[in-house]
């Protein structure tokens, strides 16, 4: 399983639970990246009704919004 690290402060991690269902483990819980990313936004003073996770979340290095569009 991999790390995921959130972009706005990477001591903030979650775990891939299934790359192919966009499913990530944070904060014991099983959720979409952007109910992680939503959450954690919330929890640093960022008062949004909604996030894009793959914004948030980084893999090796590279948001996984970043990841994807290198693909394309």
């Amino acid at each position: 399983n991999s790390i995921l690290y959130f972009s706005k402060n990477n001591s903030i991690t979650s775990i891939v639970e299934d790359a192919n269902s966009n499913r990530i483990i944070f904060d014991g819980k099983k959720m979409s990246l952007s109910a992680a990313a939503l959450k954690v936004l919330k929890n640093i003073g960022y008062n949004w009704s909604s996030a894009r996770g793959s914004d948030y979340w980084v893999y090796e290095g590279k948001t996984l919004t970043a990841r994807r569009l290198e693909l394309v």
